[in-house]
């Protein structure tokens, strides 16, 4: 036992030492092999005894990624996973049948990751790779781990591009770094003022070993090019405060959690899809009859874009194709966006329940456009009614962007939001067309509207009010303020569009002008007019 703790206190000072000639040197190529190194060094130091493997991390940490990664199903990434891979362990044993793979730069490090971790009865799939250059195809993982690593990269911009690049769309992303602003640091720097202790910033760093540390304003410039943030946990404090539920609260505040030790982090990726330009989708809906205004169009196309992974099967279902319009668009996002997709496009094309005609007949010029804008192999157009073509529809099949634009009584409306809406994937978008309509604004307010539901994030485009669907994402203060802002756009749009229809309408056009330009700023004021992210 004395030789063997010898020998780890021997590999420590070689250790530190590498580490300071790296860190003098600058080049990201030493610094990278000082990982190789480490790996070889851990595994001849702990190989042999795999209950003193050292966790190279917070032990809190672990427990609120899980937290953060509640309810992400599929393949799970632990990059930069360490000797010890706590929080792949920890994110395993919360949700079985989870698969995971975990990498590192050293072979030595992942070898001993896979044997600490199937000690208690969780397989890792291991592999060797740089977080500069993820070895994987873009949007393979639905959930990603990054536990006080994204400090040790030499390029760190690059590092959550990477991140961000192979995590799928809508996917979480787990990301903590120490805080070098935390109680603690500012605690030994008091110190060192008051004994006139002259230490470099990065005397201060947890480890000798970090490039740098963040502060939460710092990490937030860091990663709001590449990732959104969605929600911040609050690490570090000591749990005897923690577990005091007068200081639960302020603890976990904005102002006190500028202080923690740890900056823990949940993501969502930005996409680098957009809009389809005016031209180009106004090409393909040009001669196609219907209200769809192009802005409409093009968010529509982003959405189903935006969803859209080559290799998954994605499905999209709309409500009220009247002569095709919004079908043409949303099958024109899933084409652009590489997807193996389908428009499920429902509407009765004038048919009654009876089996007659109600309205005039519009199933062939419907069936003549979608042809002849070239998405028909992307739709399957369905003759009917929501609720019956739900009966048919595979329980299975997630359902990616749900368009509502069928009949706006507000029991139809209703019918359709409570048939469909449970089959809404995470990230999901909802789209109301005609919000302003008494039946769809009493439906949006009944079931869309509501404080801790699913639906988050609205933004209008022109007459259509759309959300995003996250049930697993935790209800915060700006989901309070979102809520407010949405119901009181409600009221006002409702109002809007009576008086519109009344007075402005008849209005001659001097007067009409200004009328709809204060519309359009009132709506710009309460609601956004584009996605988050």
């Amino acid at each position: 036992m004395t030789d063997r703790s010898e020998d780890r206190e021997r590999w420590r000072d070689q250790h530190s030492a590498e580490v300071e000639d790296a860190l003098r040197s600058g080049e990201a190529a030493n610094i990278k092999r000082l990982y190789v190194d480490l790996g070889s060094h851990l595994e001849a130091a702990y190989g042999a005894d795999l209950d003193a493997v050292p966790q190279l991390s917070l032990p809190e940490t672990p427990g609120a990624v899980v937290r953060l990664l509640t309810g992400v199903r599929g393949l799970v990434l632990d990059a930069g996973c360490g000797p010890d891979p706590a929080a792949s362990v920890a994110v395993a044993d919360a949700e079985p049948g989870r698969r995971l793979v975990a990498l590192d730069l050293g072979e030595g490090t992942v070898q001993l990751a896979r044997a600490r971790a199937a000690r208690v009865g969780v397989e890792l799939a291991v592999i060797v790779g740089d977080l500069e250059a993820l070895p994987f195809r873009a949007g393979a993982f639905q959930g990603v781990i990054c536990d006080d690593t994204i400090e040790h990269v030499p390029d760190d911009t690059t590092g959550i591009a990477e991140l961000c690049r192979v995590t799928d769309v809508g996917g979480s992303i787990a990301l903590a770094t120490p805080n070098r602003r935390s109680a603690s640091v500012l605690r030994q720097k008091g110190r060192d003022r008051l004994r006139r202790r002259q230490r470099k910033a990065s005397d201060y760093f947890v480890a000798e070993s970090h490039l740098r540390e963040y502060t939460w304003a710092e990490l937030g410039t860091l990663v709001t090019p590449h990732a959104r943030i969605l929600q911040r946990e609050t690490v570090g404090w000591s749990p005897r405060l923690v577990a005091r539920p007068a200081l639960a609260r302020p603890l976990s505040g904005p102002f006190l959690r500028r202080f923690d030790r740890m900056l823990v982090v949940l993501l969502t990726p930005r996409t680098s899809a957009r809009p389809a330009s005016a031209p180009g989708l106004q090409t393909l809906l040009d001669g196609v009859e219907g209200w769809l205004d192009l802005t409409e169009a093009q968010q529509l196309h982003h959405a189903a874009m935006r969803r859209a992974r080559a290799g998954r099967e994605i499905h999209v279902v709309e409500i009220g194709s009247w002569k095709g319009r919004s079908t043409i668009a949303l099958a024109a996002g899933l084409r652009d966006g590489g997807a193996i997709g389908t428009v499920h496009a429902i509407d009765s094309h004038g048919l009654a329940r009876d089996g007659g005609l109600a309205e005039a007949d519009t199933w062939s010029a419907f069936l003549d456009n979608i042809a002849s804008a070239g998405v028909a192999d992307l739709v399957i157009p369905t003759r009917g009614f929501s609720d019956d073509a739900r009966r048919d529809f595979d329980d299975c099949w997630p359902v990616e962007v749900l368009y509502i634009d069928g009949s706006h009584e507000l029991a139809d409306v209703e019918q359709d939001v409570e048939c469909w809406a449970p089959l809404l994937a995470s990230g999901a978008v909802i789209g109301f067309n005609d919000a302003g309509f008494p039946g769809v604004e009493g439906a949006v307010r009944a079931h869309v509207l509501r404080r801790k539901g699913p639906f988050r994030h609205p933004w209008f485009v022109y007459n259509t009010l759309f959300f995003e669907h996250h049930p697993h994402q935790r209800w915060t203060w700006r989901d309070d303020v979102a809520l407010a802002r949405a119901r009181l756009f409600l009221i006002w749009y409702r109002r809007l569009a009576m008086i519109w229809n009344r007075v402005v309408a008849r209005a001659p056009t001097p007067v009409m002008a200004p009328l709809g330009q204060l519309a359009w700023i009132v709506n710009r004021v309460l609601l956004p007019r584009r996605p988050p992210g």
